[in-house]
């Protein structure tokens, strides 16, 4: 099988869990046995870039689509839509990384930007719930991290009447080393703590589990680990935080300290608008911190019982649900590994069937 892999330009060297998911979706394809070409792509113009960093014609573009049996938009976008299925008759797959709801216009609109910026976010969010503006009638196949993200966006799409989805899961990887022999970090305070693993954007809601937590006049401590995707965020972040919260900036994930930090920590907690889900929280349930998670996006499917649930636009129930899992303490050793099986592996082996059910339907 031949496969033309297209991601946005940035995934290049971003550190967030969507590029991350399209790299290592990319690589594990390509050592699964799949032929993979990965192009690149800057919106608006949209321009076409080989892995070399060269830019790419239409007709160039039109023979690489000529020479594979599927393309793969991630993320998918209206925009890009209309582009591929303007010149392209093979199937196309789109990993949507989606969800809509009025819980993210209200974390939008709780977020402390100035006025001007909460009130696009909170318009961006409102258009997502509209069909109308959502067109994605050039995909055949989506391929959500979930079953909810799949109800989600049929629900939110506006598509082909016989496009479907299949849900293939997020994944990580497990590092090397035995994560449960690792020694604390000299970065965490003494005694249990809370870990907030994740960067730092305003949907993620940092501060609303800061605002939540300095009302309750909590003294747990608090460890956010990870880096400022927005910087202006991060810095009111730290300026409303409380003594008790330490911040130890990005920490890459294949390095011993941050699984130092995950696997002594007594609750992983993020208060995001949506979970689709991210990497981080899994990384932190395979360490064995109890996951407490927005009940948004696909979290439920990942976490199960194991996990505690949130509404992120209500501070009591971010202080409950902490509560719930502080008390429940961390996972048990046999329940962390199980988070094993969100590997890139599956995931290829997921994505492989998702491109012969788009095959198949083309050709009907």
């Amino acid at each position: 099988m031949k496969v033309l892999f297209v991601c946005s330009a940035s995934f290049r060297d971003d550190k967030t869990g969507d590029a991350t998911q399209g790299r290592e979706t990319a690589s594990a394809l390509a050592q699964a046995g799949v032929e993979v070409i990965r192009l690149y792509e800057k919106d608006r113009p949209l321009r076409i870039y080989d892995v070399d960093g060269v830019e790419l014609n239409r007709e160039e573009t039109a023979r690489l689509v000529d020479a594979v049996d599927v393309v793969h938009l991630l993320p998918a976008s209206p925009y890009r839509c209309e582009f591929w299925c303007s010149f392209c008759a093979k199937p196309i797959c789109g990993s949507s990384i989606f969800w809509a709801g009025w819980e993210r216009v209200a974390v939008a609109l709780m977020s402390p930007r100035d006025f001007l910026k909460r009130s696009m976010a909170a318009l961006r969010e409102i258009r997502n719930m509209i069909p109308a503006c959502q067109d994605f009638r050039g995909i055949d196949v989506f391929l959500p991290n979930s079953d909810a993200e799949g109800r989600c966006l049929m629900k939110c799409f506006r598509k082909k009447p016989d496009a479907t989805y299949m849900a293939v899961p997020n994944g990580f990887v497990a590092p090397p080393f035995d994560v449960w022999g690792l020694e604390r970090s000299h970065l965490v305070p003494d005694g249990d703590y809370m870990v907030v693993p994740g960067v730092f954007a305003p949907r993620k809601n940092q501060i609303g589990l800061i605002r939540a937590l300095k009302r309750c006049r909590s003294t747990r401590p608090v460890v956010f680990l990870g880096g400022a995707l927005d910087g202006a965020y991060y810095e009111k972040c730290r300026a409303m935080a409380s003594e008790s919260m330490v911040f130890t900036g990005f920490l890459p994930s294949s390095g011993e300290e941050y699984w130092k930090i995950l696997r002594h920590a007594r609750v992983a907690c993020l208060t995001s608008d949506c979970e689709t889900p991210g990497i981080a929280m899994i990384e932190a349930a395979y360490a064995g911190a109890r996951p407490v998670v927005t009940k948004f996006g696909g979290t439920k499917e990942y976490y199960g019982d194991d996990g505690e649930y949130l509404n992120p636009c209500f501070r009591t129930s971010i202080v409950e649900a902490v509560d719930r899992g502080w008390s429940r303490g961390r996972l048990e050793r046999i329940e962390a590994e199980s988070y094993r099986r969100f590997s890139w592996q599956r995931v290829a082996e997921k994505t492989v069937e998702a491109y012969r059910l788009a095959i198949e339907r083309k050709r009907r």
